[in-house]
């Protein structure tokens, strides 16, 4: 019998302080407080036991008033709910009768979750976790204290089939008691046609194998639920497997033998999340800007996804194809949200742990082996084909670029598939050149637009390789966002919309239909901007026409909120962070060269907005496996992956005071520390006055990925007001290909390539600077390129002639 020595809690209330996991429970966070690991497999955390509200997609709100019991399983910050396997319910009376929650009777930390029930003879409950296994104990006043253990429950997700194992029951002695079974389940993974029309389910099977302690009398109340009666103590050991249960069984032999405690495993799990948030990760900032436990949280927010599916000896489902090295066991994970983590969270990933980078983009590749396209939004081991675009391909065009891929031809294959797959319709549009029709599918102007980005991501990969033909086939394509561009209005727009409101959420004037995905034409306007700002710039006509229209976005006077736009929160004006689409649009003024702007506003987003903050609504919107927490955390760090596609990091307005960052590396063993320091650092100093690396000011508003990881000292020197401070903006990652489509296509003076980049480095050499390119006309931009062959003094002078 265990001793209720009470020490995990001292410790939970001691350290609480220092990492919040309520952070986002309240409001439309969806983020979950309970137990687990990095990249955990299981996600040990409570339940109310609401279902089928979208407040309670993680199973938990912090609004709510009752404790169900615990989940084996929990989303992050999503916006559809789904899993809650395996519910462990702690029962007080023959009425089956929730239990109170009071946040005063609980406490969490990452890695551990406790809670104490007043009203009932089972005092406390403490939870813990490994990768792959949930621990929880419990603590009877008296005795007669029971459990349920529920397979049939399932969060916002249906029970297809599932059942309880107890073999050899009569044998079982010691009080110790070994159960295992499974359950099969569809939740929010659904295919759709293009009207909408839901045509099945995607379907979920997981394996589990539990060791129960303390085990005093067993109840079958079906085959699918079972009753544990206790005196004083009781624990629980469940072990999980997406495989069989065969793998279950050896997961929890490996990961929580029985000559391990409870509170060793419990142990260990705070001391490896101890090690990531605060060695690893080690800040100071003035508490007036937001804290170090806020950006600490959302640290432990961005490394709760992807979730490891394979099991201990490598094993994952057929879905994925076998590993590209079977010499060695292969780490597959899922819990793929492409559409939300392609713009943050994944480049973070690349940066700080490219060990979890490189397994989610070799999972994508393997599980594109087998079905020919890579995943949209992977849930476990099945495709829910939720939200638009075919995203994989700008996380695999991140991952190859940064050499995070382990085969660069399965790369190359699974991308080609992918972009010409007939799963997407609008790819049959685009094929020819042409719009995808909004008289005839939901949501086409969004998707048109989102899919244009991947196709020039894609390009990007085909030329880094040499393959030309592919690479100019798919970067016209990815000028193809041109098509759905309205003159008379100067936004995107459907082809049959009547009365148009650019600022209107979902606008269209079909009945239950829309153009865009949770958001307006004017969020939607700077989607192409994430891989063309300069293509962008070219068809307002000017770089002043881009800035009155970036103004316009945070401007409070356009905000319309109406039904149906739960997702658009976190809004100043039209730029809703608590959304995906325009978390790069703080970072374009960079792009017209406009730094003052965009340090100001992101000054304004994570000071002076309320947006973010230390309390369960501390985040403007879904975290979306922690989308929303990277943006928080790369922005408060200076530092930012405006283009996801590509290997440079913009430079913003940092809010830490200095930070030592560790960062992983593939071998575990060549890490290097990242340092930053803000010098004159303040609330009322928002412009960045200059920027040093290694003790060489800078004089670009970028940084190259190459130089992030090797371990740089980089330099902010803040100031009350702006001095003009760099002399460059970003280069484009286009290429000599796309100076070729430009010239190729020089009769369209609309056609929307940026410069490529040799160019660009003369460019600079002749001291013309993207602002500079950014104004000439096309047909200037196309002669300029070509007096690049000429003298210098030549080109100036001809330069001068033409403008």
């Amino acid at each position: 019998m265990a001793v209720d020595d009470n020490l995990l809690v001292q410790k939970c209330k001691r350290e609480k302080g220092d990492v919040n996991v309520f952070i986002g429970t309240g409001s439309g966070g969806h983020t979950f407080p309970g137990a687990t690991r990095k990249f955990g497999m299981v996600q040990l955390s409570p339940s109310n036991g609401v279902q089928n509200s979208w407040n309670f997609c993680s199973g938990y709100h912090y609004d709510a008033q009752e404790f169900a019991g615990l989940t084996h399983t929990a989303l992050s910050g999503t916006g559809l709910g789904d899993l809650g396997d395996f519910l462990l319910t702690p029962i007080c009376s023959s009425r089956m009768k929730r239990l109170k929650l009071d946040h005063e009777d609980e406490c969490a930390v990452p890695g551990f979750y406790t809670i104490e029930f007043a009203e009932c003879n089972m005092a406390r409950l403490e939870a813990t976790a490994t990768t792959r296994v949930g621990l929880s104990r419990f603590f009877c006043q008296g005795a007669h204290c029971r459990l349920r253990f529920d397979t049939t429950w399932g969060q916002n997700s249906k029970t297809i089939q599932s059942k309880i194992n107890i073999p050899n029951a009569k044998k079982s002695n010691n009080d110790i008691l070994y159960f295992d079974g499974e359950r099969q389940s569809s939740g929010f993974g659904r295919k759709r046609d293009t009207s909408g029309k839901i045509q099945f389910r995607a379907l979920r099977h997981l394996f589990f194998s539990c060791l129960a302690m303390g085990v005093k009398r067993t109840i079958t109340v079906s085959s699918k639920i079972i009753e544990l009666h206790m005196d004083n103590f009781l624990e629980i050991r469940c072990a999980l497997s997406s495989t069989s249960i065969k793998k279950a069984k050896l997961n929890l032999a490996t990961e929580a033998p029985t000559n391990k405690s409870f509170v060793s495993i419990a142990h260990d799990a705070l001391a490896e999340w101890n090690t990531i948030l605060k060695d690893d990760f080690i800040i100071d900032i003035d508490e007036h800007m937001l804290g170090a436990s806020v950006l600490r949280t959302a640290l432990y927010h961005t490394l709760l996804t992807p979730n490891t599916i394979s099991d201990v000896d490598g094993t994952a489902p057929l879905v994925f194809a076998p590993s590209f090295r079977k010499e060695h066991p292969s780490w597959t994970v899922s819990t793929l949200s492409t559409w939300d983590i392609f713009r943050t969270q994944f480049p973070w990933l690349t940066l700080f742990v490219p060990s979890a980078a490189k397994a989610t983009a070799d999972s994508m590749i393997r599980y594109a082996t087998i079905s020919q396209r890579l995943p949209k939004w992977l849930l476990a081991e099945s495709e829910t084909d939720v939200m638009i675009g075919y995203h994989g391909v700008a996380i695999i065009t991140n991952a190859f670029l940064k050499g995070l891929v382990s085969s660069k031809h399965a790369a190359i294959h699974t991308i080609l598939a992918t972009t010409s797959s007939n799963n997407e319709p609008v790819v049959y549009y685009h094929k020819r050149g042409e719009r995808y029709p909004s008289r005839d599918h939901v949501e086409a102007v969004s998707t048109g637009l989102e899919i244009a980005v991947d196709d020039t991501c894609a390009a990007r990969v085909m030329e880094a390789n040499g393959l030309r033909g592919h690479a100019i086939r798919l970067a016209r394509r990815g000028s193809l966002y041109q098509a759905y561009f309205d003159n008379a209005s100067s936004y995107f727009r459907g082809d049959d919309t009547e009365h148009f409101d650019p600022y209107e959420f979902h606008y269209s004037n079909r009945k239950n239909a829309h153009d865009f995905t949770e958001g307006s034409a004017a969020q939607y306007f700077f989607t192409p901007a994430l891989v063309d700002p300069i293509g962008l710039i070219r068809l307002l006509g000017s770089v002043e026409e881009m800035k009155k229209r970036l103004d316009a976005l945070f401007d409070p006077t356009f905000l319309r909120i109406q039904h149906g736009a739960r997702d658009v929160t976190g809004c100043i004006g039209q730029c809703c962070l608590g959304n995906e689409v325009v978390h790069h649009v703080p970072y374009l003024y960079n792009a017209i060269r406009r730094f003052d702007l965009t340090q100001r506003r992101i000054n304004d987003i994570l000071l002076n907005s309320n947006l973010f903050g230390s309390g369960p609504d501390g985040l403007p919107g879904n975290d979306d496996c922690g989308q929303i927490s990277a943006f928080l955390l790369l922005s408060a760090l200076g530092i930012y992956p405006a283009d996801p596609c590509s290997t440079v990091w913009q430079l913003g307005r940092p809010i830490v005071r200095a930070v030592n960052l560790t960062l992983g590396s593939i071998d575990q063993n060549n890490k290097k520390i990242l340092r930053i320091i803000a010098h004159n650092q303040a609330p009322n100093h928002p412009y960045v006055q200059s920027v040093y690396l290694d003790g060489m000011k800078l004089s670009r508003s970028y940084l190259y990925h190459s130089e992030l990881i090797a371990g740089p000292l980089i330099e902010f020197f803040m100031s009350p007001s702006f001095k003009p401070n760099y002399l460059s903006v970003a280069p484009s990652p286009k290429n000599q290909l796309e100076k070729k489509i430009l010239i190729s296509s020089s009769e369209d003076k609309h056609h929307g390539n940026e410069p490529p980049p040799d160019s660009q480095q003369k460019t600079h050499d002749h001291h013309f600077s993207d602002h500079d390119l950014m104004t000439m006309t096309y047909s200037k931009y196309i002669f300029f390129l070509a007096l690049m062959h000429c003298s210098s003094a030549l080109s100036m002078l001809l330069l001068i002639i033409i403008m």
